[in-house]
């Protein structure tokens, strides 16, 4: 059986008030995000298992961005011109003079997860790109199993 869940209802156009703080909301969530990535040593994937997550290199595409290096943008991820437009739509939606459906929004949504398996799996399977690493022996899992398989011998050696 399967049941609906309601989606939230959009904002009236007459509360503008509201939209901004929808707005405010939201960057604030965006900018608490980016600021403990970067306080904790960047990528909590990478960091927990040794491996780079699809996301990888983004942040720095952002940056290259912003400095207008589109070449090293596309580098460290091409899916940053993506990205970065949907981000602000999703950030802006409410005071925008259009808004897409929920039904066009998932769609995108899926679309872009999507490409961002297949890049994800091409940068990591046939370009071995630069910007993505594999090192399990630095990663948190491993430190855990690695200590939990020194209690354990410990107790299993006579």
């Amino acid at each position: 059986m399967i049941v609906a869940v309601p989606m939230p209802e959009r904002i009236p156009r007459h509360h503008t008030g509201l939209k901004w703080k929808t707005v405010l909301q939201r960057l604030a969530l965006l900018t608490g995000v980016v600021g403990a990535v970067a306080l904790f040593g960047g990528c909590p994937v990478r960091r927990f298992f040794g491996v780079s997550c699809p996301g990888c290199g983004m942040m720095r595409a952002c940056l290259s961005l912003i400095q207008l290096d589109f070449r090293a943008a596309f580098a460290y991820h091409p899916l940053v011109f993506v990205l970065v437009p949907a981000v602000l739509y999703i950030l802006f939606r409410e005071v925008l003079p259009f808004s897409l459906n929920r039904k066009t929004e998932t769609v995108f949504l899926a679309a872009f997860l999507l490409a961002l398996v297949l890049v994800y799996c091409y940068r990591m399977f046939i370009s071995h790109a630069a910007v993505l690493e594999v090192d399990f022996s630095s990663s948190v899992l491993y430190q855990i199993i690695s200590f939990l398989k020194g209690l354990l011998d410990g107790v299993v050696s006579p």
